[in-house]
């Protein structure tokens, strides 16, 4: 399990952040990508640079590298996220 960082990435829409990784997320899982939102949850919070979303996801390595299309259509970034 790891935590990782989810930001807009400005495109405008119509969902929230928080909707916009649930759903990003669910089709990764749906697609068998090996990844799944891990029960502890999702948090959203601010920053400096806007909007941000923490959330726990176990997956295989770079797994968010792969998904960076599927992410990028969603209008998001991912990072691994560092306390």
């Amino acid at each position: 399990m790891t935590t990782f960082v989810f930001r807009s990435l400005g495109l405008p829409t119509r969902d929230s952040l928080v909707m916009r990784v649930i759903t990003a997320l669910t089709e990764l899982e749906i697609d068998g990508a090996g990844i799944e939102l891990l029960a502890r949850g999702i948090r959203a919070t601010s920053d400096d640079d806007g909007g941000l979303v923490i959330a726990d996801v176990s997956g295989p390595p770079g797994w968010q590298t792969r998904a960076g299309a599927l992410l990028a259509r969603h209008g998001l970034r991912c990072l691994p996220y560092a306390a």
